[in-house]
């Protein structure tokens, strides 16, 4: 049986525990309705896939592949997605005693989530240590995800009140960050929205904080780790998949940004 640890930062005072967590893959006729207390803790929620609505409190959203939130203890929470594009999310219930984060937050806290593989990559790394009573481990990791969501560079209103283009690059972001394989440059996307490509360089650093090609690099870099740790494909087979020209230049990429080699990181 699982049994909650209440985890310390050194020095600090803080303690993080988790209460209870998972996946959801939402089947359809999928709806979600809290008590009109909602829950006694605070909820970690993100979705990785899927479009819907969700509302806390006196608070709504348009969901969808990317969007964040904590959802505070006390408010009902409702909602519901498009059968015909079903909500992914994972979910964390936790307690924080003495985190000044929490301080004040009363309605639902959201932030865009730019990087979804590496956040997923986190979250699922809380259910796995979390279901094999691995507590501490999953609270460490549980605190890391938390540090990714109090940084995130984007503090959104609803994206439903977003103008067409912000609309626009937060699809791009959303085609990028779900890619499985080859990504879009930067020509395709204008394309796509009818832009000319300097325009929406220059649009996309306006809406996202950073330019288009270090956004581009981030996701194949991120990507590349996942597909490191959690495959056997040669290097050569996930520069390929990755749109890298050949495997020299995708190792040079990555050994600049992350700086070790794939093939380090692979046995790190």
């Amino acid at each position: 049986m699982s049994k909650d640890v209440n985890t310390k930062e050194q020095g600090s005072g803080i303690a993080l525990s988790i209460n209870s967590c998972g996946a959801s893959d939402c089947q359809p006729g999928w709806h979600w309705t809290t008590a009109a207390s909602g829950f006694d803790d605070y909820d970690l929620w993100a979705v990785f896939r899927g479009h819907g609505q969700l509302s806390c409190g006196e608070m709504s959203f348009d969901i969808s592949a990317g969007d964040c939130f904590i959802l505070p203890p006390h408010r009902k929470v409702v909602a519901t997605h498009d059968p015909d594009d079903p909500i992914y999310a994972v979910h964390v219930h936790f307690s924080a005693v003495g985190d000044p984060r929490f301080d004040g937050i009363t309605e639902a806290e959201y932030r865009y989530i730019t990087d979804t593989v590496f956040f997923r990559d986190l979250l699922n790394r809380v259910v796995t240590y979390h279901y094999k009573n691995e507590n501490d481990t999953a609270v460490f990791w549980l605190s890391a995800a938390l540090f990714e969501f109090f940084h995130s560079d984007i503090k959104a209103t609803p994206r439903v009140s977003a103008g067409t283009n912000e609309q626009n690059v937060y699809a791009i972001c959303e085609t990028i960050n779900m890619s499985s394989g080859n990504i879009p440059r930067l020509a395709e996307f204008a394309a796509q929205y009818n832009y000319s490509e300097t325009y929406l360089g220059r649009l996309f650093y306006k809406v996202i904080g950073v330019k288009f090609t270090e956004y581009l690099i981030n996701a194949r870099i991120n990507k590349a780790k996942f597909l490191l740790r959690s495959s056997k494909d040669s290097v050569t087979s996930i520069a390929e998949a990755l749109g890298y020209c050949d495997t020299c230049a995708f190792v040079k990429q990555f050994s600049k940004v992350v700086g070790i080699t794939p093939g380090q990181y692979r046995n790190s």
